[in-house]
């Protein structure tokens, strides 16, 4: 249905499919569209319709739901400590690897960006975590 979606990010450029098909289906390629490149290459394919984002953005936002459900499991002792967001930030150093191999030498491998993808949305999810923490202990603390 839906194939060579390459746009720019930040442009709504396909806006004229988007409003003929149902809201849901609509409102998740229209989010694709302005905040992913959508190049085809770089995006999967499921029942003959390219993915509303590419391949790093969907296991980013899959890595995000993983870590913010695996935060369940993790003590309000280790959430606070420095070596929390120190795990964070490593995680987000094979995805910086990533990204400059792949702008210097151009090549492109999608196993590896949904491994990075998963690893930056683990990585988003333990910052969302600390700084939601922060916000309601903060804001708890003053009464």
């Amino acid at each position: 249905m839906f194939r060579d979606l390459d746009g720019t990010i930040g442009v709504m450029d396909h806006w004229d499919l988007w409003s003929s098909v149902n809201l849901p289906a609509g409102a998740a390629y229209a989010f694709g569209d302005m905040f992913c490149h959508q190049i085809f290459s770089r995006s999967l394919v499921l029942n003959d319709s390219q993915v509303a984002v590419c391949v790093r953005d969907l296991f980013t936002m899959i890595g995000m739901v993983v870590g913010l459900a695996a935060m369940n499991f993790v003590s309000e002792e280790m959430k606070s400590e420095r070596r929390f967001l120190l795990i964070a930030v490593l995680l987000l150093i094979p995805v910086l690897i990533d990204w400059t191999v792949q702008f210097a030498t151009g090549s492109d491998s999608a196993l590896l960006r949904a491994v990075t993808g998963t690893l930056l949305g683990i990585a988003f999810a333990m910052f969302i975590e600390v700084l939601v923490q922060r916000m309601f202990r903060a804001a708890f603390d003053k009464k």
